[in-house]
């Protein structure tokens, strides 16, 4: 589903990513770990195509992306789902409409769209927040409603950049349990996290990245 071979990133003359290998099945759930700035910003987004790299090679499904053309790119986003460090939610718009939006623009109908936001806030515990602004929701409800925007298009590979960066430790363990019930559904989901206590006895496989490299 997600595949690394020998992969490298220069950023400034200086490698981000120094041959980078690895792969991850079909509906597994990992982790990528490391100090700041070892790169799992940046091995993300080469997996969405926000980056490109200088070299190798990068298949996500039946995508290489790096002979991706950008008329594809689309495509391909449609079945990664990323959560942001930041939230980027809409201040003006409620939870249901903040959900809502990325269906609008793949011009799903109104009423498939009402149904599958309804289930959708279901699965992140928001059902009853459906009606309410951002700024109305704890941290923690706003990167439910993150999540439920990145799975509301059923992708393939969902993303998670450091989803309990700012979140105390009885909340990241909800988030997390939202998480898993994503992975329960089918998708593949890597998460990237400086925290251990998010993968320590998790049974899942974690990939270290330190100076470019990677290890698991």
């Amino acid at each position: 589903m997600i595949k690394f071979d020998n992969v490298v990133k220069y950023y400034d003359g200086q490698p981000a990513l120094n041959n980078v290998s690895f792969h991850l099945e079909k509906g597994e759930m990992a982790f990528l770990t490391g100090p700041s700035g070892s790169g799992k910003t940046t091995l993300l987004r080469l997996i969405y195509r926000d980056e490109v790299a200088e070299s190798g090679r990068i298949i996500i499904a039946d995508w290489d992306l790096l002979k991706l053309t950008g008329a594809s790119i689309p495509y391909l986003r449609r079945n990664v789902g990323v959560v942001f460090q930041d939230f980027k939610l809409l201040p003006e718009r409620t939870v249901r409409e903040n959900v809502e939006l990325t269906l609008r623009i793949q011009g799903v109908p109104s009423e498939e769209a009402r149904e599958r936001v309804t289930s959708t806030l279901k699965l992140v515990g928001l059902r009853h927040k459906s009606d309410a602004l951002p700024t109305q929701l704890s941290g923690g409800e706003q990167q439910r409603v993150v999540i439920a925007r990145a799975v509301i298009g059923n992708p393939a590979v969902l993303l998670a950049d450091e989803p309990t960066g700012n979140l105390d430790p009885e909340t990241s363990k909800e988030i997390m349990d939202v998480f898993k019930a994503v992975h329960a559904k089918g998708a593949t989901v890597f998460i990237a996290t400086h925290d251990p206590a998010l993968f320590e006895h998790s049974g899942c496989r974690v990939f270290r990245l330190n100076h470019g490299g990677i290890s698991s």
